[in-house]
């Protein structure tokens, strides 16, 4: 048994990993070409790594499948609907998700820990770069975006961190 829950969280650690890679790889692809398929494979990284933690995290503070599911259908819908308001230069659906996400990670762990600390410092970070992402541009000759990437790695590597720390099974 012992052996099944570090296989298990080996194999999350090796996903997560591998999801994390594609997002920057697919991310690069996307800002170099600007192709349909870029942006394709970007989106489908990044849903890929933002649903296996949310199926993680929801598993581990509902029992109930059908709660999982319905709690992930409705914050992913209240997301995209608010990624399409052009508040805060379209980052209004990521203050959801971000807050939505320290809401669940405080749950998870019943208590706050320097590791939510970074992870929510990582996210107000990363959202404060993309917010001004495009009225900073101008001032630095590549542009600022690039910061953006590297804040949200960190913040997606630490909340992997969080997964296989505080999730069980």
């Amino acid at each position: 048994y012992l052996y099944a829950v570090k296989l298990d969280r080996a194999q999350l650690g090796l996903g997560l990993v591998s999801l994390i890679i594609c997002i920057g790889l697919a991310s690069a692809l996307w800002h170099h070409n600007q192709s349909v398929l870029g942006d394709l494979l970007d989106t489908l990284a990044i849903a890929g790594f933002a649903g296996l933690t949310a199926f993680f995290l929801l598993r581990q503070i509902l029992s109930v499948r059908s709660h999982r599911i319905f709690a992930f259908t409705i914050v992913a819908a209240i997301a995209l609907i608010l990624e399409h308001m052009p508040l805060l230069n379209g980052s209004l659906g990521y203050v959801f998700l971000f807050a939505v996400a320290i809401v669940t990670l405080l749950l998870v762990a019943k208590r706050i820990t320097d590791l939510i600390i970074v992870i929510a410092a990582l996210l107000f970070t990363a959202l404060i770069l993309r917010t001004f992402d495009i009225a900073w541009c101008e001032q630095f000759p590549h542009g600022t975006h690039f910061l953006w990437h590297i804040v949200i790695a960190a913040a997606a590597a630490s909340l992997s961190v969080f997964l296989l720390r505080y999730c069980k099974n």
